[in-house]
């Protein structure tokens, strides 16, 4: 499957509480966009669902980042008996799933290992958009490396701005060198990502007018 990446968050914040074994959470994007940034927290066994109505062929991307390597989610159909079509205990943390059909879906948030055994309460956030398959004019081809998602999250910290694409990205043995694009006009930055997981050089390439 060829994925699209896109990444235009909203200012929408959603907090899950953790007081039972199930809880839903209808995600509203706001006004005129196209996603929303969540924080949350799942304890043991439990686990959170954030609800989101999407058409058929509309792309569908989350990333899931936490402290804890404990913490995964699912993206489960409309109407699914506990059947997932992304499995994050598998698959990893980022998801860009091209939606078979239109309805209500659900990103489910759960704990694995030794932290759902203990009942830790681990924190999260979690980035959610849904857009047009074709609507990302910057493109690439399968999920993005680990290299890739640590510049676009440096990226967004840097900027304060969640809206980001994933543009381009060059490998090389000194680091990798990811473009980024930042807001509606996919401002182009640039990132240096290593092998540790660490990033550098962040930075903005308008003023040099070209990639």
């Amino acid at each position: 499957m060829t994925f699209r990446l896109a990444l235009p968050l909203a200012l929408l914040l959603a907090t899950a509480n953790t007081a039972s074994a199930q809880q839903e959470n209808r995600v509203q994007f706001e006004r005129g966009s196209t996603g929303a940034e969540i924080q949350g927290s799942v304890t043991g066994n439990d686990y959170v669902d954030y609800i989101l109505g999407a058409g058929q062929g509309q792309l569908m991307t989350v990333l899931l980042s936490s402290g804890s390597a404990s913490a995964n989610f699912n993206i489960l159909p409309p109407g699914s008996d506990n059947v997932a079509i992304f499995i994050g205990s598998n698959e990893g943390t980022y998801a860009a799933e091209v939606l078979p059909e239109g309805g209500d879906y659900r990103v489910r948030v759960y704990l694995m290992g030794n932290a759902a055994d203990t009942g830790q309460t681990v924190p999260f956030d979690l980035s959610v958009s849904i857009t047009a398959a074709d609507g990302a004019s910057g493109t690439i081809t399968g999920v993005p490396n680990e290299a890739e998602q640590a510049c676009l999250q440096a990226v967004t910290a840097e900027t304060n701005n969640p809206e980001v694409v994933l543009l381009d990205s060059e490998f090389s043995e000194a680091g990798t060198r990811v473009i980024v694009g930042v807001g509606p006009d996919q401002a182009p930055w640039e990132c240096i990502a290593y092998r540790d997981g660490s990033t550098a050089g962040v930075m903005s390439l308008t003023d040099e007018g070209s990639l």
